[in-house]
């Protein structure tokens, strides 16, 4: 080694614990592995990190004991795969292992082919203190409730920790209209949900397979995180949300991740006559799909409120086309108006110290006043991310004018960071492929062209905006191919004039990537 290396290793090791544990967070494992045998010291610092999590492959289960070495700082555990015998977990020492383990909170399932059921979990209670549980699993997989024996009481389990995640289902195909997965309607880990209620703090399932029914009728004394995510499909039921809030007096988080294909075109969750108490005095942020404007959830959310997100899942822009109704079975939804968001806005009262917001309207006569009332209500915003669809009858100019305006308004605010915006440019339309995934388009505009026009918009909002911006994000959903984030940094120079620069690896996903760089090639000759 020399002796350059030695210094920086040496300035290194002079480090904290705490700080080189935060250094460690930007290392992936094999940069810790090698760092780690460096010196006693940095291994004493890395081990915890380096064996944080286990592997198990259930098919080489004999195989996959962690090493002894690792036991002290184990605190997940990933549980794969399906058995090569049938003795299962007997056929390793894992057994034998899991009392050790004590720094052990979490174990995940990933796609366990044999479901989790009481004589695993049992299993796994071995290890002293387990507190989280996470199950991976298909989508479209149906599997016969969890029971337990009559002398085990579920509500005496110490897991305050669920997260059910599955994944989305197969998309449908674009050439011979195959219909796409279906999602279970039912979750068979719904006993042990609702056994947990008095002691659970986080809960993620999908929502057309959550008891939200059997949910509502009980208290969630201690739930501090709530994730319902997926397809979405309520009943007749308008108040079956507000019920259930109202017995979750701690909700921190509440994380409406889902998409409507139920009757629903909005998302309500308190009607102007439910009769429930629903306290959201605690909340830090909150995740609205197709928010309704009606909603009286936007009369007690509380000023200590840090994250907002009223957005468009699935995004409007999709439903231009009948596909999204006729092929993949999306209830068409209603988008908020700039006029109903400015009164939600005011509703709100100011927001001191909301950092992250989002919104996804329809511009009208009330566009010009949103940015202005954003800026007023919510001082303290670190990022934004608007997506503003045109209204009928606008054109290239309404849209750079309301640019501009945008710009004009945020420039009051002395913390901005981040700004992420959709323009539902006319040569930017959304279409869906003809064949699985669009081709690069050239028709309307070439990429050259293209990102001439969003660096246009990007040195307007600069030159507009608060000098505190560094990132501008744009969303493209046709030229290139694909849906994705285009991102400009912001810099300054000596003079302070502004400077941009495109990120084109970070944003371009990997598919499109050389395609993009064949045909921007191609412009620029």
């Amino acid at each position: 080694m020399d002796k350059k290396a030695c210094d920086s290793l040496s300035a290194l090791e002079k480090l904290n614990g705490d700080v080189l544990l935060r250094i460690l967070h930007y290392f992936n494992d094999d940069n810790i592995a090698q760092l780690s045998l460096t010196s006693k010291h940095l291994r004493t610092v890395c081990l915890p990190t380096l064996f944080q999590k286990a592997k198990v492959r259930c098919q080489f289960i004999a195989k996959s004991d962690p090493p002894p070495a690792s036991w002290p700082y184990i605190r997940t555990i990933e549980i794969a795969g399906s058995f090569s015998s049938g003795i299962g977990f007997d056929a390793g020492h894992l057994r034998q292992i899991l009392p050790h383990l004590v720094a052990l909170r979490k174990v995940h399932f990933r796609f366990f082919t044999w479901g989790v059921y009481w004589y695993i979990l049992d299993f796994l209670l071995a290890a002293p203190n387990i507190r989280a549980l996470e199950i991976e699993e298909p989508s479209d997989l149906e599997r016969s409730d969890l029971s337990f024996p009559d002398e085990v009481s579920p509500a005496t389990l110490p897991f305050t920790e669920f997260v059910y995640t599955i994944h989305a289902p197969r998309p449908p195909s674009w050439s011979n209209f195959k219909p796409p997965e279906t999602i279970a309607r039912r979750c068979y880990m719904s006993p042990l949900v609702l056994s947990l209620h008095q002691t659970l703090e986080v809960l993620h399932l999908p929502s057309a397979m959550a008891p939200l029914q059997e949910m509502a009728v009980v208290h969630w004394p201690r739930l501090r995180e709530l994730k319902l995510y997926s397809e979405n499909y309520e009943g007749e039921d308008p108040t079956i949300f507000a019920r259930l809030f109202s017995g979750m007096p701690q909700l921190r988080n509440l994380d409406l991740h889902f998409f409507h294909k139920g009757p629903s075109r909005q998302t309500l969750i308190m009607p102007s006559d439910a009769t429930f108490t629903t306290s959201f005095d605690h909340l830090d942020s909150i995740h609205i799909p197709y928010p309704d404007p009606n909603d009286n959830i936007y009369d007690c959310l509380p000023p200590t409120l840090r994250r907002m997100q009223l957005v468009d899942r699935p995004r409007y822009y999709r439903f231009n086309t009948k596909w999204m109704e006729s092929i993949e079975g999306y209830t068409r939804p209603l988008l908020i108006t700039a006029t109903e968001l400015l009164c939600v806005i005011k509703r709100l009262g100011p927001l001191a110290i909301l950092e992250h917001l989002e919104f996804a309207y329809q511009a009208d006569s009330q566009d010009f006043m949103l940015p202005t009332q954003i800026a007023e209500f919510f001082p303290n915003l670190r990022s934004l991310e608007l997506h503003r669809y045109r209204s009928e009858g606008e054109t290239d100019i309404h849209i750079e004018s309301a640019v501009e305006n945008i710009a004009n308004a945020l420039s009051t605010l002395r913390h901005f960071r981040h700004f992420r915006i959709y323009l539902n440019l006319f040569v930017d339309d959304y279409r869906p492929p003809k064949i699985f995934k669009q081709e690069l388009r050239t028709d309307s505009i070439s990429c050259s062209d293209f990102m001439t026009l969003l660096r246009h918009y990007a040195m307007k909002i600069v030159r507009n905006c608060s000098s505190s911006l560094q990132i501008i994000d744009f969303l493209t959903t046709y030229v290139y191919g694909e849906q994705f984030w285009m991102r400009h940094y912001v810099g300054r120079d000596d003079r302070g004039k502004a400077i941009l620069e495109l990120d084109d690896p970070a944003i371009i996903p990997l598919s499109r990537l050389f395609v993009f760089l064949a045909a921007f090639t191609h412009d620029s000759r």
